[in-house]
C-alpha cells in the first residue's frame, strides 16, 4: 500500500489483532523476504516477551549480522530487541547502543524487552560496560540497561556513581538502583535537589553482597 494513511490504518488492524497468543506464530514470518513484515514482527514479538521464541529471534540477529553494511538499521535494532525479550544476549550490545543513543525514545520497550533477559549473565553484561564506559552518556546507558536487567551484586557496581558531578549520570543511578534492589520503575526528569537527597539515602542502605 503506497498511501502513508492507508499503511498508517493497516498497522493498527495488526497491532489490534496480534497479541501475546501469537508470539510463535509472528516468529514464522523472522525470515519473510519482505523487509516491512519482518521489521513488523520482530517489533511485535519484542513488545510481547516469550522465550519460546529464543532460537528464531538469534537466528533473525545471526541474518541481519550476515549482511554487514547492507542490513536494514531498524531490522538491525528490532532483531536485537527481540531477541533480548526472549532471554537471549545475543543482541544485548545492540541494546546497550541504542539505549545511548536515544533512550528517551527507545527507552520503555528496552526496558520491556531488558527486564525479559534480567539474570546474572545480563546483570554481568552491563557492569561490564558500566566499567568500560569512558563518557557520561555511555555510564548513563549502561545504568539505565542495569535499572532494567541488573540484579544482585550489580547494585555495588552502581553505588560509587550516586557521588557523580553530573546529575544525569546520579539520576541514572538512583533509577538502577530502584530497579536492581527494590524492582521498582524509573523517576523521570528528577530535579537536582531531589536527586542528591534520594543519593544520599540510597548511600545509607545496605546492598545486596
Amino acid at each position: 500500500e503506497r498511501d502513508e494513511d492507508a499503511r498508517e490504518r493497516l498497522l493498527d488492524v495488526l497491532l489490534a489483532t496480534t497479541g501475546a497468543p501469537h508470539t510463535r506464530l509472528l516468529a514464522r514470518e523472522f525470515d519473510h523476504e519482505s523487509l516491512h513484515v519482518r521489521r513488523f514482527a520482530l517489533g511485535r514479538v519484542a513488545a510481547l516477551p516469550d522465550p519460546g521464541v529464543r532460537a528464531a529471534a538469534e537466528a533473525a540477529v545471526a541474518a541481519v549480522a550476515a549482511r554487514g553494511d547492507d542490513a536494514d538499521a531498524r531490522e538491525r535494532y528490532l532483531a536485537a530487541l527481540c531477541a533480548t525479550s526472549a532471554g537471549s544476549l545475543e543482541g544485548f550490545d545492540a541494546c546497550l547502543a541504542a539505549a545511548e543513543d536515544d533512550w528517551r525514545r527507545r527507552g520503555a520497550e528496552l526496558r520491556v524487552a531488558l527486564r525479559a533477559a534480567r539474570g546474572p549473565a545480563a546483570s554481568e553484561r552491563g557492569q561490564d560496560a558500566l566499567r568500560e564506559a569512558g563518557t557520561p552518556a555511555a555510564r548513563v546507558a549502561a545504568l539505565n540497561v542495569l535499572a532494567a536487567c541488573g540484579v544482585g551484586d550489580a547494585a555495588l557496581a552502581v553505588r560509587p556513581h550516586l557521588d557523580s558531578d553530573d546529575n544525569t549520570v546520579r539520576v541514572a543511578a538512583v533509577n538502577a538502583l530502584r530497579g536492581i534492589v527494590d524492582d521498582d520503575p524509573p523517576l523521570e526528569d528528577l530535579p537536582v535537589f531531589e536527586a542528591i537527597e534520594r543519593a544520599k539515602r540510597w548511600k545509607t542502605r545496605e546492598l545486596t553482597r
